[in-house]
């Protein structure tokens, strides 16, 4: 059985030419089903760790009607993916607001600023960089670019299917400070319950950082 390869660039843009509404063209579009769980299944706990008027990046969004129904909510919402066909589907849904942006992009190297987003929302993404001993180096990549993008105090809120022991070597590359790790059960009939890990960027040097 041949491995998928969701570290590539080209396999996600040959998944959404293949999956896209044909009508992604036009604003009546309808979004495509979530990755895990939609937003109405996430948002009593995840709501509740969001300050107003935040502004959050989201990671990897794919298709993901997320970012809109955050900047819905008054969220200024960034939302990146390495898909072209992906971002092209989302901006033909973005209406006329003005508080969300999606912009095509790598995600283990992103030209955002540092220190400039509250949060960042990761909803699967860890969890495709991280299916193997070869991807591992992009997933360092990617979470040393969590930390540098995220605000002193910044949270990193990372919903996966994976529990907190899976994740410790890869959340031990940079200084976080893990603080709560809850479950999310959801309809989902193969898996049913999701991890939310929320980690929080420390100020303390790392180690591997004063080398």
């Amino acid at each position: 059985t041949s491995k998928m390869a969701y570290h590539k660039a080209d396999f996600w843009e040959q998944r959404y030419q293949e999956e896209a509404p044909e009508s992604s063209s036009g604003s009546s579009a309808a979004p495509a089903p979530d990755w895990y769980m939609d937003f109405d299944q996430i948002k009593s706990k995840l709501l509740p760790k969001l300050r107003e008027g935040s502004r959050i990046l989201i990671p990897g969004c794919g298709v993901s009607p997320m970012g809109l129904s955050l900047s819905d909510l008054g969220f200024t919402c960034i939302n990146i993916d390495i898909s072209p066909t992906a971002i092209n589907h989302m901006n033909s849904l973005k209406g006329d607001r003005e508080n969300v942006e999606f912009v095509v992009g790598d995600v283990s190297c992103m030209a955002f600023e540092s220190c400039s987003f509250d949060y960042i929302l990761d909803k699967g993404c860890l969890d495709a960089l991280s299916t193997d001993l070869e991807t591992a180096p992009i997933a360092e990549k990617y979470m040393a670019e969590c930390h540098r993008l995220l605000r002193p105090s910044g949270e990193l809120l990372l919903i996966s299917f994976a529990s907190r022991e899976l994740y410790n070597l890869l959340f031990l590359q940079q200084p976080w400070e893990m603080i709560e790790t809850e479950n999310v059960e959801t309809e989902d009939t193969e898996r049913g319950v999701y991890w939310l890990h929320t980690l929080v960027k420390s100020q303390i040097t790392s180690p591997k950082q004063q080398s």
